[in-house]
Formats: structure tokens, sequence, C-alpha cells
């Protein structure tokens, strides 16, 4: 059978604390069962609030106005060159590439500015269950298992004004371990699509440890064709659950944390061109 090369362009805008790294990469509510895809992504997220310094000294304690202390602003960005591809028919290997362009501001000026290729990403799925394309069965339905591994391809030891900053880095020096589960079923033009990611982190060799991190989101899309042109709106909630970073095996103060997000959007079918 011809194989398709779709080309797909994703375009979110998210919150700082999405740090997803796979979210909606697997098209599972495509239209385009089982094809080969090369795809690029951009991604935005950044937070602005305020610096509050505290050197009083041991025992002193006192109120701190944070309206005189500096306002920050970090940004992220990070474009990504994708693959997907079947060697067999039940089984998806996924590639990422990505780049990334990360920097803090005070009062409106830059104070670290860091960029470069991050850490490469490939994960392979087998195809457990596939109703799809069967004409006897109202209810379609495909659940996919795999895992993956991330690779210390990026740099992560740049250091600014003599500080290492982790989280502005490119890549995080460590290779860490994903595991993932998806499913999706479709009655009719309804459908729901379930997507749940693992990702066991390691110690890289500046002694600092990324937390391990919990990704799932649940959306429900409902299809509509027009002539030539297929489009999903969607609707869902998504989650993400990390425990606190370590460095020198001490854990790390504000850091972690649990997020419950909700989530809205479109894909658009044209040809062999998706838009997210």
């Amino acid at each position: 059978m011809r194989k398709i090369i779709l080309l797909c362009i994703f375009i979110t805008i998210t919150n700082n604390l999405v740090a997803c790294d796979l979210c909606n990469c697997y098209l599972n509510m495509s239209p385009f069962e089982n094809k080969n895809a090369l795809g690029f992504r951009y991604r935005i997220s950044g937070y602005a609030g305020f610096h509050i310094h505290d050197n009083l000294p041991n025992g002193v304690h006192q109120h701190t106005n944070v309206q005189a202390d500096p306002k920050i602003k970090e940004q992220f960005h990070t474009y990504e060159l994708w693959s997907r591809w079947y060697p067999f028919s039940k089984v998806q290997i996924y590639t990422t590439v990505p780049f990334s362009d990360n920097y803090n501001m005070e009062d409106g000026k830059v104070t670290s500015h860091l960029n470069g290729f991050g850490d490469f990403i490939l994960i392979t799925q087998y195809e457990i269950l596939n109703t799809f394309g069967k004409t006897d069965q109202k209810y379609l339905q495909r659940l996919n298992a795999g895992g993956g591994i991330k690779l210390p391809t990026g740099r992560y030891n740049r250091s600014l004004n003599g500080e290492l900053n982790e989280h502005l880095q490119s890549g995080t020096g460590s290779t860490d371990w994903l595991g993932i589960t998806s499913y999706t079923g479709k009655l009719n033009n309804l459908g729901v699509d379930i997507n749940v990611t693992y990702k066991i982190n390691s110690t890289n060799t500046n002694e600092f440890h990324f937390a391990n991190r919990l990704n799932s989101g649940i959306s429900l899309f409902y299809s509509v064709v027009l002539k030539n042109i297929t489009i999903l709106p969607q609707v869902g909630i998504y989650m993400e659950a990390a425990g606190k970073d370590k460095e020198n095996d001490v854990l790390l103060n504000n850091t972690g944390g649990k997020l419950l997000m909700a989530t809205a959007g479109f894909d658009f079918y044209f040809n062999k061109l998706i838009l997210n």
C-alpha cells in the first residue's frame, strides 16, 4: 500500500508549568491511519512575577514590600522537528529534535539568555488493539502502549554571570526513560482520546536530578467533514504531577507540584496537511 507523508504544523500557546514534551504528538484521532508523518511544532511558555530578596540575619523577620523588588519574566521558546514512522503495521516509531530559546528578564532587561539544540527523544509504540476500518463495528477503538528514551544531546552546563540555571538550559544532561499509553474511541462522529505518559529521570554529571513526571490528558472530539476538509474541535482536561528536583541528593524548594487545566482546540485536515 502506498505510504503517505503528512506535513503537520503544531502551534501551541501554554502556561510555563505545562512541560509535557509529548502532548498530542501521536495524532491518535487523525483521519490518516497508520501513515508516516513529518511535522513542525512551536511552543511558547512563560510567567512573570517578583523576586523577593531576603538578606536579613537569621532570626530576624520583617515584612517585605514585593512591589520594591525587581519584576521578573521568564520565557521558553521551543521549536521541534518531529517524525512518525511505521516500519510495520502495528509498530510506531516517533522521534523529535528540539531547539530551545530561553531567557530571563528583570525590570525589562534581559539578564540570562540561552539557546541551542535540546535532547533527542525516541519512542516506540505497539498497537495492542485496533478496530478502526472495520465496517461491522459501530464503536471503533485503538489502544497503543510503549516506551522510549531521551538522550542527553543538548547542552546543560552553560553558566551566566557565574550562575547555572538548570531550567534555562537546552538539555538536561541526563538519560531519561519514558512509558506511554494512548487510547482512542469513536462512535459515529464523536470520540474520546486519552494519553498517559510517565517520565523517569536520571541524575546528570552536575549531580542535578529533575523530578520524575506524570502527564495525562483526556479530550472529547467531534469530526466534521466538509468535502476534502476534516475539522476536529476538541475539549478536555490536562493533568501534570511531579516531585521535587534534587541537587547533590538534596530536595529543592519551589520545585514540583500538581497542575490541572482545561484544554480546547481544533485540528484541520486538508489533503496531506494538518494544522493543530
